[in-house]
C-alpha cells in the first residue's frame, strides 16, 4: 500500500528527518523565510524549504568574485542548456549586504553559484516520491560540484564528498507520467487537438504563437518548454553584446523559482530557451501532474 504524506505534513522536520533516516547528515535551519532542511556537504550546501513546491538550492563552497563572473555566465548557460535540470545560476551570497548589480557596477565583491530543483506536493506526496526527490537533490549537488571542479580545480576542497544512497522505488503504475495522461490533461483544460507525436517524442502547441513542447525523451524527466528566437537576421544582431544577453538571463532565473532560462543560438540567430522541468522516476499523482502542468504550460 502507498503511504501518503498530507501536503500539510510535508515539513522540513520531516525530510529532516527522513534524511538522518537515510544516514545523511540534516539538520534544521532558517531560510530567511521560514524553516527549511540543510544538508552541509564537503563540496556543497544544501537547503530544501517545503510550500507548495518542494524547492532545494545546492550552492557550491568555492570562493568566487567578480572577476569569474562572465566565465561562470557562460559556463552556467552551457550546463542549462545541456540539460533540463537543475537550474544553475549565480548571485551574490545571502548575507552579503550588496545586490548582484551592485557588486557588478563595484567591480568588487563575492558570488556564489547555486543549482535549484523543484517538485511539486500538490495535495500530498508518497514517501518513495519524496525519497526520489530528495535523492536527485542530492544528486544535484554533485552535479554542481562538477561543473564547478572543471572550472576551478584549484578552489575545491581537497577531500573527497561525501558518498550518499537512498533507496528509491519505480512510480505506482497509475502515477506513472505519460502522454496519455497528457493530453488528457490539456482535453480537460478545453484545448482540443493535442497529440502526442511519438516521432518527436513530444506533445507541440502554440501558445500566444510561442511553440510549447512538452518533452517525453527522458522517462524520468517531465519538460515543459518553449523557445523563441530574436527578430531579425545573423548580420542585424551582430551588435547584441552577448555577455549582456547572458547576464538577462541569469537575472530571469533567479527572479523565477520554478523557470530555468538560456541563451540559445539557432542557424546563427540568438533566442531565449525557456523550460520547466521536475524529476517523475517515483511518478505524479493526478493533484501534483496539474500543478506541475500548469507551472509549466500557464505559468
Amino acid at each position: 500500500m502507498v503511504q501518503i504524506i498530507p501536503r500539510a505534513e510535508v515539513t522540513a522536520e520531516r525530510i529532516v528527518e527522513l534524511l538522518r533516516g537515510e544516514r545523511v547528515e540534516a539538520e534544521l535551519c532558517d531560510t530567511g523565510s521560514g524553516i527549511g532542511g540543510y544538508v552541509p556537504a564537503t563540496h556543497s550546501d544544501i537547503v530544501i524549504r517545503t510550500g507548495d513546491w518542494l524547492i532545494a538550492k545546492a550552492t557550491w563552497v568555492g570562493a568566487l568574485t567578480t572577476d569569474d563572473y562572465v566565465r561562470c555566465l557562460v559556463a552556467l548557460n552551457a550546463a542549462n542548456n545541456a540539460g533540463p535540470m537543475p537550474k544553475f545560476s549565480i548571485d551574490t551570497p545571502p548575507e552579503h549586504p550588496a545586490s548582484l548589480v551592485s557588486v557588478l557596477k563595484a567591480d568588487e565583491g563575492p558570488l556564489e553559484v547555486s543549482a535549484s530543483l523543484v517538485y511539486p506536493i500538490g495535495d500530498g506526496v508518497s514517501v518513495t516520491q519524496l525519497k526520489s526527490f530528495l535523492a536527485e537533490v542530492l544528486n544535484t549537488g554533485i552535479r554542481l560540484t562538477r561543473e564547478l571542479h572543471a572550472l576551478y580545480p584549484e578552489r575545491s576542497p581537497r577531500q573527497p564528498g561525501e558518498s550518499f544512497h537512498i533507496g528509491v522505488g519505480d512510480a505506482a503504475p497509475a502515477d506513472r507520467v505519460t502522454p496519455q495522461r497528457v493530453e488528457q490533461w490539456f482535453a480537460a483544460q478545453g484545448v482540443d487537438g493535442v497529440a502526442y507525436d511519438p516521432d518527436t517524442r513530444c506533445i507541440s502547441l502554440s501558445m500566444d504563437e510561442m511553440p510549447v513542447d512538452v518533452d517525453f525523451e527522458d522517462s524520468e524527466v517531465l519538460q515543459v518548454q518553449a523557445s523563441m528566437l530574436l527578430p531579425g537576421n545573423p548580420d542585424a544582431q551582430e551588435d547584441i553584446d552577448a555577455t549582456a544577453f547572458l547576464h538577462l538571463c541569469n537575472r530571469a532565473n533567479l527572479d523565477s523559482w520554478l523557470s530555468t532560462i538560456a541563451m540559445i543560438k539557432q542557424h546563427d540567430l540568438l533566442g531565449i530557451l525557456s523550460h520547466v522541468a521536475v524529476p517523475v522516476r517515483a511518478g505524479l499523482n493526478d493533484p501534483q501532474l496539474d500543478q506541475a502542468l500548469n507551472g509549466g504550460v500557464v505559468g
